[in-house]
């Protein structure tokens, strides 16, 4: 009986360890796919910078789940990428043109051209390495601050 009791409590202390780490792998899996949609947004940007000789002009949350979208992907972006929604919330990708510095205090005095724009993501699991892309400037640093953001894609 203490043998089984003994057996038991090792397969139940294995899993657990297991579950741990399956937990991990999942959390970095969705940060990729996160990573993966900010680069394709910016191609999609890119694409239409291309064809119409401007970026998205709207800024704000990207994501179809939101409660009130501020970007309306049918009007800039629609014929070139769907936005995408976050397989945990809302509110994890978030996309700023540089010219436009309404929301941060900071930024007063600085211009930006309007051909500059950060795409921002909140990551579960950042490295230091995603980290590091808040690092740029004062825009980045603002705008990365203020919504919680640990990652930056743009040009």
């Amino acid at each position: 009986m203490i043998e089984l009791l003994v057996v038991i409590s090792i397969i139940g202390l294995l899993s657990s360890v297991i579950l741990q780490s399956l937990n991990s792998a999942r959390a970095k899996a969705r940060d990729a796919q996160r990573k993966s949609f900010a680069r394709q947004f910016m191609i999609a940007n890119e694409m239409k910078y291309d064809n119409t000789g401007s970026y998205a002009h709207l800024t704000g949350f990207l994501s179809n789940v939101w409660a009130q979208p501020q970007l309306n992907q049918a009007d800039e972006l629609g014929p070139y990428i769907k936005i995408a929604v976050d397989p945990v919330e809302a509110g994890r990708y978030i996309y700023q043109r540089k010219d436009y510095t309404g929301d941060c205090p900071s930024l007063a005095g600085f211009s930006y051209p309007t051909d500059k724009y950060s795409i921002f993501v909140v990551l579960e699991k950042p490295t230091a390495q995603d980290l590091a892309t808040l690092n740029d400037d004062v825009f980045d640093q603002c705008y990365g601050t203020m919504f919680g953001m640990n990652y930056r894609i743009g040009n």
